[in-house]
């Protein structure tokens, strides 16, 4: 989270804190569903799809995703 955190720090008082929009997008990404997501964190459809892609984009600019993904048996050029 320290790493995203520059860039989804609050800019208004309605923003969530980093950790509960990290923990939104992973919930997510783990094949979540928005609905269950919104009932848990008490956010609207809207407004957990903003958190997915302000945490996409963080990610993209903090970690750098244009670099050699290397896994088990695969290597990819991420772009």
């Amino acid at each position: 989270c320290e790493t995203l955190k520059p860039d989804l720090e609050h800019k208004t008082k309605r923003d969530l804190p980093v950790l509960t929009q990290v923990a939104c997008a992973l919930r997510y990404f783990a094949g979540g569903s928005h609905h269950d997501i919104g009932v848990g964190y008490s956010i609207s459809a809207s407004s957990h799809f903003r958190i997915i892609d302000r945490v996409i984009d963080a990610i993209h600019e903090r970690l750098r995703l244009c670099e050699i993904v290397h896994a088990p048996g695969v290597e990819l050029l991420v772009r």
